[in-house]
Formats: structure tokens, C-alpha cells, sequence
């Protein structure tokens, strides 16, 4: 099937271009179509890239290899019609498409892209949105950053995004608009409460993101938050809270709140330090598709061991002060993937409870990771799948990952997240949720 992609006659360096990007397309096809758990005819997958209807033959056999092979051979000639720059863009359009078959998480990543994901890094206009009553709110424009600069503040709702509606959207949509792995501005249509639309280009820029913002006591609790899991998180937590005079009473209060997950191996390390452990016997925390060799148990020892390899004392000792604890866990739409599933990992371990609000249907279901591999000058993507699974053994849904306590958010009173104890203690949730701060 795919040496018939050598046939598309053009010139060489952009018959290369649309070669190239045809066999990306088909590697993702057939993985896809093979996929036990969601299978796809090859015309679905063609349409969903294409953006248009198979034609009448392929309809008819949807499965059959030399349609697909004409299809395929028809993505490449148009490809190869025109400029290489225009040729990638749609070639991208055509897998992310398909990606989204997988559901509202399937992504395609770029090699580019991914790098930035796994780093945390990125180019975006520096804001924290998040969903009340509908909307997409402003939580905060980042101090310093391009937003703010604009004058966006918190409270106001964002109404579109370079042109496109972002109500019905979900949060990894709506990031994939906002977060790119290149510099370049952006459009914001956004409404104050009581004043009129206002449109405003944004630029975007190079953003690190936070890692452990805070942590430190407040009354009759000590206070953590943690605002994504990149590299070398664990040991930054270790680190600031040997930095804490802890007393050992009070509640836990864990903010997972606007996190938007990330590294998922510095989320088990973390969940390594926070959980009990003893009698959670062997789970696997990501449930790939049937006998993948990716499935590896959850080992709250090897994750403590790795982080030891930085930050070589004194975690015993703080074990023994965390695990014991009442865990109270602040959740929003926003905290997703890897800081849901630390969550609703805590509620099984600890019986820690879960308050805020629910997540966003989109930040669950198949977790998808893309990357295109170079090999003697053909591409390939590599495609694996897997759900995140608890220590129940059950996978990570919205149904399991709901609040035991639902707190209200409202578009007029919503602040920055904190960035010390005092700001947390003049959150508005903190007046919520003050009778729940007792041991």
C-alpha cells in the first residue's frame, strides 16, 4: 500500500514533502483501524481528515486496503500542488482531525509540540481561564505577561479566540488555541461584567510554568499548591517543605486547582510521597490497550528511590508527617489528566476529600501521545494508548473524579489563585470551607 505513494509524479524535494506526509497519515490510519479499543473504517478515518465524503467505492468498502491506497494517493497529490509550508499545515489539519475520533483528549503532537509539553514550556498570552457557570472565565492575567499587558483581568469572560467561539469548548481545546510551540499573536474577544465586548490582539510569549507555589501553615492547617507536574517537581516539593516548620497537626490542604497535570511520572512520585501505600497491593496507574509491554505496576518505592537520587534526605521523616493526615483536596474544571487522577488517587489511599469543582468531561478518557519518528527518510508515529487508572483498579472517569463537595464559583467573584498562605487565606473559598479545616 504505501509504495504506491512513490508513484505520485512531481518534482522531487515536494513529492518528498507530500510523500512524507501521506505515510504519516497512513501509519496513524492503520494504527488507528487496528486499535481494540476504537476501531475505525478507513473511509471514517479519511473523512475525519479530509473533511469531506468518501467517495461511493471507498463508502462501499470501507476496510479495503487499495481504497485506501487511492485515497491516500489522492491526499498526496493535492499535497503536492501546493507550497511546501501550506502542504505541512494541511497534513497536520488531516491527523489532528482523525485524533479527534479518539475523543475530546485525542491530540496530535508535533515533535516540536511534545518537546514543550514534556518541558511544561510554551508560547501562550500568559492567562489562567476557568469554567463558571458556562463560561470561560479569566482567573488571572499572568503579572508581566502579554495578557495582562493587554489589560485583561480577572473576571472577565473570554468570548472567542482568533474568531472561534470558546463557550462550547472544551479545556484541551481551549488550550490548543492558546498554547503553541511558536511565538505569534493572537486575537481575544473578551466581556467585563456590565461593559461592552472589547477585541484585543495578544501577543504570546515563552512562558515556565509555576511549580510549587506555596507551602506554608495557616490556621489549624497547612497549606500546598501545586500548579502543574513538570520536571523536577517532587523534589522542589520535598524542598520547600523542609523549608516549613510543620507541627504535625491541622489538616492537609492540597490546591490541585488550575492544574492542568503534565509529566505523569512526576505525578506518581508525588502521589509516592503523599499516599499510603501499604495495603493498595498492585495496580497499573496506566492501563494500555491488551498486551502492551507499557504497562508497568506502581512502585511508590521506586518513585521515592528516584527522587532520593536529588534530594537524598529526610524523606522518611517527611512520610511520616504527611501520610498520616486529613487530606482536604481542592479541585476545579481546570485540574486534569495526571492532577485528577493524583486526586482521586489520594481519596482511595488516604480517604482524602475531594471539594471545588467538577472537572471538565474533556480533561478524561483515552490519553493519547503522538510522535513522528525519521528513519532512512520515511516517517513513522509511534501510537500508544492508555486510560489512567486508580488504585481501585477502576480507570479515571468524571463519574469517579467528582468533588465530594461541590463549592459555588461565579464569573463576579473569582480571584487569582494564591501565591502565599495570606492570599489563601483571603480566597474566596476559604470562607467555604473553613469548618472543614479541623483535624
Amino acid at each position: 500500500m504505501l509504495a504506491a505513494l512513490a508513484l505520485v509524479a512531481a518534482a522531487p524535494a515536494q513529492a518528498q514533502v507530500a510523500k512524507r506526509n501521506a505515510l504519516e497519515v497512513a501509519h496513524l490510519m492503520l494504527a488507528m483501524h487496528r486499535e481494540p479499543l476504537a476501531v475505525y473504517s478507513y473511509a471514517q478515518l479519511y473523512e475525519s481528515c479530509t473533511e469531506r465524503t468518501a467517495s461511493p467505492e471507498f463508502a462501499a468498502a470501507p476496510n479495503a486496503q487499495d481504497q485506501l491506497q487511492r485515497a491516500l494517493l489522492e491526499l498526496a497529490a493535492a499535497w503536492h500542488r501546493v507550497p511546501e509550508a501550506e502542504a505541512n499545515k494541511l497534513a497536520l489539519q488531516c491527523k489532528r482531525r482523525m485524533m479527534k475520533l479518539m475523543g475530546p483528549r485525542g491530540r496530535y503532537f508535533t515533535p516540536v509540540e511534545l518537546e514543550a509539553w514534556r518541558k511544561g514550556s510554551g508560547f501562550d498570552p500568559g492567562l489562567l481561564l476557568t469554567r463558571a457557570e458556562g463560561q470561560w472565565v479569566v482567573r488571572e492575567a499572568v503579572a508581566g505577561g502579554p495578557a495582562a499587558a493587554a489589560g485583561l483581568q480577572a473576571g472577565e469572560v473570554l468570548l472567542s479566540v482568533d474568531g472561534r467561539p470558546v463557550a462550547d469548548l472544551g479545556g484541551n481545546e481551549l488550550s490548543e488555541l492558546l498554547f503553541i510551540p511558536v511565538a505569534s499573536p493572537v486575537q481575544l474577544v473578551s466581556q467585563r461584567p456590565g461593559e461592552p465586548p472589547q477585541t484585543r490582539t495578544v501577543a504570546r510569549a515563552q512562558t515556565a510554568p509555576e511549580k510549587i507555589v506555596v507551602a506554608g501553615q495557616a490556621p489549624g492547617h497547612f497549606y500546598i499548591r501545586m500548579a502543574g507536574f513538570f520536571e523536577g517537581i517532587p523534589v522542589r516539593l520535598v524542598e520547600s517543605l523542609r523549608a516549613q516548620p510543620v507541627d504535625g497537626s491541622g489538616v492537609r490542604v492540597l490546591d490541585l486547582r488550575g492544574n492542568p497535570g503534565g509529566r505523569f511520572d512526576e505525578a506518581q512520585a508525588v502521589l509516592a510521597l503523599l499516599g499510603r501505600h501499604g495495603n493498595a497491593g498492585t495496580w497499573y496507574p496506566l492501563q494500555y490497550r491488551p498486551g502492551s509491554a507499557e504497562a508497568k505496576p506502581f512502585s511508590a518505592t521506586e518513585s521515592v528511590n528516584r527522587i532520593k537520587g536529588t534530594a537524598a534526605t529526610g524523606i522518611v521523616e517527611l512520610r511520616e508527617w504527611l501520610v498520616p493526615g486529613k487530606w482536604l483536596v481542592l479541585v476545579d474544571s481546570d485540574t486534569a489528566s495526571a492532577a485528577a487522577w493524583l486526586a482521586s488517587a489520594l481519596r482511595e489511599l488516604n480517604g482524602a476529600v475531594l471539594v471545588g469543582q467538577p472537572s471538565e468531561a474533556s480533561d478524561f478518557g483515552v490519553d493519547v501521545l503522538q510522535t513522528v519518528e525519521e528513519s532512512g527518510g520515511m516517517a513513522g508515529v509511534r501510537y500508544e494508548v492508555s486510560l489512567l487508572g486508580l488504585p481501585s483498579g477502576k480507570a479515571l472517569t468524571v463519574d469517579n473524579a467528582r468533588p465530594d463537595a461541590v463549592t459555588r464559583l461565579a464569573p463576579g467573584n473569582i480571584k487569582p489563585l494564591p501565591r502565599s498562605v495570606a492570599d489563601w487565606l483571603q480566597d474566596p473559598l476559604y470562607t467555604q470551607i473553613k469548618d472543614r479545616l479541623r483535624p
